[in-house]
């Protein structure tokens, strides 16, 4: 699914372990009680994406866009999700991991990786 373009479509309680979802597009998705374990949403646009209890544990979210996702906040677990932040970016031409505001990825048991994903 990489690349791909997904639109209003209702994706609750589907399993995306360990899909590659890299570059992917998903506007007004609901995802909520999905699981996205391992999945590779690098470089990733999440618009008006629901994530209510989705879990996102180990999940690969390098360059991604999350500002505009719904409920983030409501996501059950980011264990151990990787992103880049500007603090953490040694090379500025990595691409940033985009959060809403008030969005606190440490808090949720995120770790920080600016190096991409492996092919």
């Amino acid at each position: 699914m990489k690349g791909a373009t997904l639109e209003n479509g209702d994706s609750s309680f589907a399993d995306f372990s360990s899909v590659i979802l890299s570059g992917a597009t998903l506007n007004r998705v609901n995802l909520s009680n999905a699981k996205l374990n391992n999945a590779d949403l690098s470089g990733a646009t999440l618009n008006h994406v629901d994530l209510s209890k989705a879990k996102l544990n180990g999940a690969i979210l390098y360059g991604a866009d999350l500002s505009n996702a719904k409920n983030l906040d409501k996501v059950t677990s980011f264990k151990d999700a990787s992103y880049c932040d500007k603090s953490s970016n040694n090379n500025d031409t990595s691409p940033i991991t985009k959060f809403p505001k008030k969005f606190n990825p440490k808090d949720k048991g995120m770790v920080v990786s600016c190096q991409p994903p492996k092919s």
